[in-house]
């Protein structure tokens, strides 16, 4: 694979992950929490971070039907074109991570747009606002609150595996020009800790969707990535949240690249989009601090 957003953003970010300790599924949240409570903990929360941003969590969830709030039980939570237009569908589960989940695709609902930037940067400023809210929720002495940041860590760990497979998969076939059992065995029988009971999830979600999904797993490792260094910066410094309502605002008038260099990261080589080594660095040992909270 040549070097540049197939490099960087699939395997030199994706290395920051894979290189660190491997993280564990929490636990299952024990207490309950009704959807109300949730949707109003989530419009409190955006509200401190910008009256503006909370006016517009309030009038969407006052006339969810108006705004194409649909509440599901079929469907993972997402917002996605309905007619030219963002709707918004949401699986909740009745816990504290409700809340977590409102927040995150509210903030989809609030930047969407159709810009090659959206689709790479919005999840950063999603997953930011989970991780932001998670300090909110800290200093209200939420019960559970902590265990989201776990999840998050899991989850976007479970997708680095399988993006490194399909970069894996992709480099054998250029090379073979095939993909056989040879390839698919050293997995299977892989001493790895990190394929172990994932690998066969893998295979049929390439089979599932009939295509490899390496675009979309790279949003959420950029956005992990990405995220860690804003949280980090904001608990630094609080007046730094004017850089992540300014990612928001911007997110479908800057371009990917004017995004990291707004957030302070080096493009060495625009064309291919490959960051400096020193901006790398930064952003792994920001990943490790959030990484050592846990």
């Amino acid at each position: 694979l040549s070097r540049g957003l197939g490099d960087v953003y699939k395997r030199q970010l994706l290395d920051i992950i894979l290189s660190n300790k491997i993280i564990t599924r929490p636990a299952n949240y024990k207490l309950t929490m009704p959807t109300k409570n949730s949707i109003e903990y989530s419009i409190n929360f955006i509200n401190s971070i910008s009256n503006r941003y909370g006016d517009m969590a309030r009038n969407i969830f006052s006339s969810p039907e108006y705004y194409n709030i649909i509440y599901r039980t079929d469907v993972e939570s997402c917002v996605y074109n309905y007619k030219g237009h963002p709707k918004m569908d949401l699986f909740l589960g009745n816990t504290i991570e409700d809340s977590y989940i409102i927040t995150h695709e509210l903030f989809h609902y609030i930047n969407f747009g159709f810009t090659s930037n959206w689709t790479l940067i919005t999840e950063t400023i999603s997953l930011t606002a989970e991780r932001l809210q998670q300090e909110y929720f800290k200093k209200l002495d939420i019960k559970e609150f902590q265990k989201r940041e776990q999840n998050i860590f899991f989850g976007i760990q479970q997708l680095a595996y399988m993006l490194d497979f399909e970069l894996k998969l992709i480099k054998y076939y250029l090379i073979y020009k095939t993909i056989d059992g040879d390839f698919l065995s050293r997995f299977v029988n892989s001493k790895d800790k990190r394929y172990v009971g994932i690998i066969g999830e893998i295979i049929d979600e390439i089979l599932g969707y009939k295509s490899l999904r390496y675009n979309y797993y790279q949003r959420y490792i950029i956005a992990i990535i990405l995220s860690s260094l804003i949280v980090n910066r904001i608990n630094d410094n609080p007046d730094n949240i004017k850089l992540f309502i300014d990612l928001n605002d911007n997110c479908n008038q800057f371009s990917f690249i004017e995004s990291l260099e707004y957030l302070g990261l080096e493009v060495i080589d625009k064309d291919n989009i490959i960051l400096s080594d020193n901006s790398l660095e930064i952003l792994g040992k920001e990943y490790q601090k959030r990484l050592s909270k846990l």
